[in-house]
């Protein structure tokens, strides 16, 4: 169709593998570049556990954007995903009072929690996935919920953080179930002044090459 489905982000590694080679057939050795390919950038267990200390360069360019060559984001959001699971204790429907719903406590959460967009605009908050129960005549011993939380204020952030942790575990608070809180998927974002050098000789690059400069905050 006309979605970037299927070309994300093949386009930016193809890209990047046919510069490396073209380089080294016109110039015959390797450019002095280093190249990253990550993997799981906002679902965790990827680029976050990989050691910079390998690397030599100080600055670096990411090819990720939905956009029009020509395109350049002088932002991009710190990111952390957030697994609240509620424990309780399985029992068969027809008693329910041997067992503890843990659907009652993740209810007030999802309660609590508000969804969309915040901080004038800097900050989003999405809750993506709910799984729970085992069957439809079993009181759920586990409910897990799996959200995240963006935002290009590094304060903000950290403060919506603190706030979902909070409601998690006031969602528990007298009761008997029980929460198994965690969060992963650590992206640093950045905020970058379109007049700074690193920016300034990406804009060189385009133009030289006839293209269109325009920025995306």
């Amino acid at each position: 169709g006309n979605t970037i489905l299927g070309a994300d982000n093949k386009a930016a590694i193809s890209s990047i593998i046919v510069a490396v080679d073209e380089y080294v057939m016109k110039n015959n050795k390797l450019p002095e570049v280093e190249i990253v390919f990550s993997v799981r950038e906002e679902t965790g267990g990827g680029i976050e556990f990989f050691d910079f200390d390998w690397l030599k360069s100080k600055k670096g360019a990411i090819f990720d954007f939905a956009k029009p060559l020509g395109k350049i984001a002088l932002a991009a959001p710190y990111i952390y995903n957030f697994y609240a699971k509620f424990v309780g204790k399985p029992a068969h429907s027809s008693r329910p009072e041997e067992g503890v719903n843990s659907q009652t406590a993740a209810i007030k959460f999802l309660s609590t929690v508000k969804v969309g967009r915040f901080d004038d605009g800097e900050t989003t908050i999405n809750i993506g996935k709910i799984s729970s129960g085992s069957g439809i005549n079993t009181i759920p011993e586990e409910t897990l919920v799996e959200g995240e939380v963006r935002s290009t204020n590094h304060e903000k952030f950290l403060k919506r953080l603190e706030e979902i942790k909070e409601y998690a575990f006031e969602s528990v608070r007298g009761s008997n179930v029980e929460l198994n809180y965690k969060t992963d998927g650590y992206c640093p974002g950045y905020k970058l002044d379109k007049n700074s050098p690193l920016v300034s000789s990406v804009v060189k690059i385009l133009e030289e090459q006839g293209l269109k400069v325009d920025y995306v905050s």
